[in-house]
């Protein structure tokens, strides 16, 4: 079992050739096969990529929903100042705390 960890944590020809267990000389062997397939790594860097892709997707369509709640939530304030209502029921109807509706109505 420490030999499979040092060779987990180290993977490198030297311990390897050390560890007596065969099962982890063959581990080894497969590991570094796929290490040098550049066929793998080319797939690897794809999906890498498209991670970061999908990453920066998802963060412009949460900026967007922010924006557009933000906005939504300023009309709303607005809408209710214009009726008249104070600046503490309409932070009560928005559900938002008083600085809020302040900030946005000055």
């Amino acid at each position: 079992m420490i030999e499979l960890l040092q060779c987990i944590e180290t993977t490198t020809e030297n311990v390897s050739s050390h560890c007596k267990s065969e099962r982890i000389q063959k581990m080894h062997q497969r590991i570094e096969a796929i290490k040098s397939n550049e066929e793998i790594g080319v797939k690897f860097m794809q999906e890498w990529e498209e991670k970061i892709l999908d990453r920066r997707k998802a963060r412009e369509e949460g900026h967007a929903e922010g924006i557009a709640e933000g906005e939504a939530l300023v009309k709303k304030v607005f809408k209710f100042s214009m009726q008249g209502q104070s600046n503490e029921k309409i932070a009560e109807l928005c559900n938002i705390p008083l600085v809020k509706v302040n900030e946005i109505l000055e």
